[in-house]
């Protein structure tokens, strides 16, 4: 396609797009207005806008780079000729959307349609956990159900029996849900349809134990009661008292310790058999007699006094079963009525016991100060029953119980302030019930409940649910949590429709979701999108939050750039067309470079390797002479060699179409392939290589496959996570700069760097180092933690004093493949989003591992510190340098970070408390100075600096045993999430941005 056809098409799109918004709506300025839209003119108006944004683009801003075809040195050959593509999903490459991933967005978009096959159930069922189980279900024809459905998938699936249409409830299934016991899903007798409930239906259910104890007489008449337990041990409820034996009642209890329930009382085995409950199989007995719970106790040894009965727990049976053991909790199983009887009982055995809920037992008389003060002191967050005046004159224990995750009910009423909400707010969202004229007074109270995630909107009075309020809670919960329930109807449908789009698209206008599935991807029109930037809110983005093990953070961002990538246009980017001959003359020079191998048509080595070869990186050598420096890079075993050929294929490229002057990083002068005889690699060089060698074969000999390429000196292979000889961070620092940069120029060709450093190579493995994992699991909302981030994570990596290295490990949006092969990317991703995330979790990995990088250079620096206004304002600007040279890159002008956040002022706070917390975790962890280790295993807790309102956890983590792997640092708990959570949700606000500019809004 000429340039002459892109401007036809060009003015043709504008037309469409006039046409197209006058016939259909005329926008309100109003955001929250939608105007409805029939499912053609939403895809004349998209594709129009779509159509005019890139073929502006890809004529104007390319046109300089491609001016010059012809090579500035003349050695190297010329390139294909390249035209500028007018779209990139018709022209270029792209990744054509198939009939499955139609049929699957339809799915997620809950559009009305019929399952008719078994392919299309199970394709969709795979997927049920990010769709919904209950709309595929509802959706699926009855004999399909009939036909495909087992009890396994009934329960790997979680297919709740109500969410089924009855008539796909066959008998065979109900009973194989009956007989796995997925009472958990609703599959009991009860709930079954009528029509099964025949006598033989009723007389299988019998016999697997699944009937009703009051149905099943009428079909025991007949029945070998020895044979039918023997068969199913569950049976044995079934039998009357008089024909129970031993054998059959032990055997019974051995599979399934809860039928001690059914067995005889009065029987003279029953003791034993409750003891063997009990003892062996942890069951609790409710109908034991005193006999028995003193067989326990005496004989047996059982020393909880949860294996015993309420109404047994005397005061005798209390002591001595406490006396004898040295189990936690026991007084939570004392009743309240023995500590009113017998207050000193709590002194007796203060010394050995504790309980979480013991003030609540006591009586006044025994809660003396000392008692209350030693009791806090092991259990600070079970304050409720502490007597009030205690509370007054002990401030400390109030404060310690709202950091330990004590409710607001705990604590009385009269100390409940404002601030003191706030802070129960941020802690322990879930534990607080806010009052509406607490609300209604203090809304800054209202917003921080709705944007914490944890404060269900449920809680929150329904006078309250504003638009406002409602979006906010929505972006911060999972949308699993079914939040949307709790939004007003009359709200429902008047929300955004970015956000509907990310957290219930039922609610979107039918012909909208139909124009999407026609499309084949998600993206709304401009007159359908919220108008201006994206802004996190700042309770969100400034919220600082310890990174918890073993749970979710609060306040998550997830939903917030999720919902723009849903909606977002196809990116434009400004050198697309430039990317699309990138990709081609890498097809054609891996296609002839693969052709001159078979052929042996490459270049031998005749000279043994000389012996003052460098080894550097795990498979490269070097060799320095006055003027430059030689390199040569190894095919490493198993690499495809489509990937080996791209580095040269790209150095090529740059030279011969005068990319090197939008460039700042020095990229090497390509002198070609050749073959290394095996036997001229000298052993001592051989050995130093951390990566195994692939050989070739060729005839009867063997050869090292090897690329040779030119650089100007050794800044090429020196990594730019290391200072210089004499102590200088600066050439480091700009190489860190510059590589970011050019980053952001290769992703305006649509090349996207994506494992730039080790930590990013391991895909098929656990990639917990997805940065935008909630999108591709949406079981995970931040990042885990990141293992021996200062070693092994970045000790090979692409930023080196030169900028930006290995620049042909590359590959091109839209057709990013390799964060969907990562262990964690297990969600349903709508086809278009699934690159836009692609996109964007490259730019945000990247401004990671930039940082990373500094953060490793400068961690033993006496101004690295938390506390360090001055090492964290050097911190600052390279943060804000780093993602400012980024975005430069990709837009083409200067751009400042700023820009992209709520205003500077918001940036500037982000940035000072990102800064603490950056330093905070990577800093040296010395247990003998003010770091965050000792302040860990001193004070249970992070510097109260960095994370003022932080919660106490009862589990006592330690450094370096919960922080490392093999003596490596790890940015987290090794249970937790990424220590960087401010850095990644300011990323998020970038990112969401970006998404904006590049998707064609303002």
């Amino acid at each position: 396609m000429n340039t002459v056809d892109c401007c036809s098409n060009a003015l043709l799109a504008k037309k469409q797009i006039k046409d197209a918004q006058t016939a259909v709506c005329n926008p309100s300025d109003d955001s929250d207005n939608h105007q409805f839209i029939t499912s053609s003119a939403f895809t004349n108006v998209a594709l129009a806008e779509v159509e005019t944004g890139v073929m502006h683009l890809a004529v104007s801003s390319t046109a300089g780079l491609l001016k010059s075809t012809v090579a500035k040195h003349p050695g190297l050959p010329r390139s294909v000729t390249i035209q500028p593509s007018a779209d990139p999903f018709i022209d270029g490459p792209s990744r054509p959307v198939s009939d499955q991933q139609r049929q699957l967005l339809a799915c997620y978009l809950q559009l009305p349609e019929e399952i008719t096959s078994k392919e299309e159930f199970n394709q969709r069922i795979k997927f049920s956990r990010w769709l919904s189980e209950a709309w595929v279900l509802q959706h699926t024809r009855a004999e399909v159900l009939k036909s495909v459905l087992t009890a396994d998938q009934v329960s790997d699936y979680r297919l709740y029996l109500q969410d089924l249409p009855p008539a796909a409830i066959t008998a065979a299934l109900a009973l194989d849900c009956l007989k796995q016991k997925l009472r958990h899903l609703d599959w009991t007798y009860q709930n079954l349809p009528a029509r099964l409930k025949t006598p033989s239906f009723n007389q299988f259910c019998l016999q697997i134990g699944a009937l009703p104890v009051n149905i099943a007489s009428d079909y025991l008449q007949s029945v070998q009661y020895s044979t039918l337990v023997a068969t199913c041990p569950d049976t044995l409820k079934y039998v009357p008292p008089e024909h129970q034996n031993y054998s059959m009642c032990l055997e019974a209890i051995k599979n399934n310790p809860r039928l001690i329930e059914f067995v005889n009382p009065c029987a003279t085995f029953y003791p034993e058999l409750c003891s063997m409950a009990v003892q062996k199989l942890n069951f609790l007995c409710d109908s034991i007699s005193e006999s028995v719970a003193d067989q326990l106790i005496d004989q047996l040894g059982i020393t909880s006094l949860y294996y015993i009965p309420q109404s047994l727990r005397t005061y005798q049976r209390c002591v001595k079963a406490i006396r004898q053991t040295d189990l936690v909790k026991q007084f939570d199983y004392i009743p309240r009525q023995i500590f009113l009887e017998h207050p000193e009982l709590a002194n007796e055995v203060f010394h050995k016991q504790w309980s979480s809920s013991l003030l609540k037992q006591l009586p006044d008389s025994a809660k003396t100060e000392d008692f209350c003060q030693r009791y806090l002191d092991k259990w600070p967050g079970s304050i409720s029953g502490c007597p009030p005046s205690l509370m007054r004159a002990h401030a400390e224990w109030v404060e310690r119980a709202i950091r330990a995750g004590a409710t607001d009910c705990s604590i009385p009423e009269s100390f409940l302030t404002v601030d003191l909400y706030r802070r129960i707010l941020r802690i322990s969202p879930f534990n607080c019930s806010v009052p509406e004229k607490k609300f209604q007074d203090h809304p800054d109270l209202l917003f921080l409940a709705a944007c914490s995630g944890s404060y269900s909107l449920k809680k929150i009075p329904a006078p309250l649910k504003t638009m406002d309020v409602c979006c906010l809670a929505l972006e911060a919960t999972d949308p699993y949590l079914k939040t949307i329930e709790h939004v007003p109807e009359s709200l429902r449908h008047q929300l955004p429709y970015d956000l509907l789009l990310a957290v219930a698209p039922q609610y979107l206008p039918q012909d909208i979701r139909q124009a999407m599935v026609a499309r084949g991807d998600t993206s709304l029109p401009l007159s359908c999108r919220q108008r201006g930037k994206p802004i996190l809110h700042r309770h969100i983005l400034l919220e600082p939050l310890e990174p918890q093990p073993y749970g979710e953070l609060k306040f998550s961002s997830s939903i917030f750039l999720k919902k723009t990538l849903l909606s977002s246009a196809p990116f434009t980017l400004r050198n697309l067309a430039m990317g699309h001959a990138l990709q081609q003359t890498i097809e054609q020079h891996c296609c002839q470079q693969k052709q001159r191998l078979d052929q042996a048509q490459l270049p031998v080595l005749t000279q043994p390797l000389s012996g003052n070869c460098t080894v550097y990186g795990g498979r490269a050598l070097m060799t320095n002479t006055r003027t430059e420096t030689s390199r040569m890079k190894f095919l490493r075993s198993g690499e495809p060699l489509e990937d080996f050929f791209r580095e040269e294929a790209v150095h090529r490229f740059v030279w011969n179409h005068g990319l090197g002057g939008s460039l700042k990083s020095e990229v090497p002068w390509p002198v070609g392939l050749k073959l290394v005889p095996v036997e001229l690699m000298p052993e001592d060089i051989f050995a130093g290589f951390r990566s195994r060698l692939e050989t070739v074969a060729l005839g009867s000999r063997c050869f090292y496959l090897m690329y040779q390429f030119t650089t100007r000196n050794q800044d090429y292979s020196t990594l730019a996570h290391q200072k210089d000889l004499y102590g200088n961070s600066t050439r480091a620092e700009q190489g860190l700069i510059n590589a970011s940069y050019d980053l952001g120029v290769w992703s305006s060709l649509g090349a996207v760097h994506t494992s730039t450093i080790q930590a990013y190579h391991s895909f098929k493995d656990n990639r917990r180092e997805l940065f935008l994992c909630f999108m591709f699991d949406h079981g995970r909302a931040f990042p885990g933690a990141l293992t021996a981030w200062d070693s092994e994570a970045t000790d090979e990596s692409d930023w080196g004093y030169s900028g930006l290295r290995d620049i042909g490990d590359m590959e091109f949006y839209p057709g990013i493949t390799s964060y969907f092969d990562a262990a964690d990317a297990t969600a349903f991703m709508p086809p278009g989003f699934d690159q836009r995330a692609a996109f964007m979790n490259a730019f945000c990995e990247n401004m990671v591992a930039a940082v990373l990088h500094y953060a490793r250079m400068h961690r033993d620096d006496s101004d690295y510190h938390y506390k360090d206004a001055k090492g964290r304002a050097k911190l600052g600007a390279f943060i804000d340098q780093a993602i400012g040279a980024f975005l430069s890159g990709l837009v083409g002008r200067s751009v400042k970070t700023a820009e992209y956040f709520e205003s500077p002022e918001i940036f500037q706070q982000w940035l000072e408390k990102t800064t603490a917390e950056t330093t905070l975790w990577t800093a040296r962890q010395n247990l003998n100075s003010d770091c965050f280790a000792r302040s860990l295993n001193e004070n249970r807790c992070y510097p109260p600096e960095v994370y003022p309102d932080q919660k106490i956890t009862p589990y006592r983590y330690q450094y370096p045993e919960d922080y490392t792997s093999n003596g490596q640092d790890n940015l987290g708990n090794n249970h937790g999430q990424f220590g960087l959570t401010l850095l990644i949700r300011g990323l998020y606000q970038v990112a969401a941005v970006l998404a904006v500019e590049l998707g064609g809004g303002k």
